[in-house]
């Protein structure tokens, strides 16, 4: 089961101006792309997970 707790970080300012220029700092999929395929990024991702540090959400 999903831990939800997190759940109201993703109604933040914050969050939301990250998920608005991720796909214009970085258009390509980033797993993707170090598996040498071309697909466009489609949603604002953790690369690292947070782990709860609020810092790196």
């Amino acid at each position: 089961m999903a831990d939800n707790s997190y759940g109201p970080w993703y109604g933040t300012q914050r969050w939301r101006l990250t998920a608005q220029a991720q796909p214009i700092s970085e258009p390509l999929c980033r797993f993707c792309f170090t598996a040498g395929m071309i697909v466009a990024a489609k949603v604002c991702d953790h690369v690292e997970p947070h782990r709860g540090d609020e810092a790196k959400f």
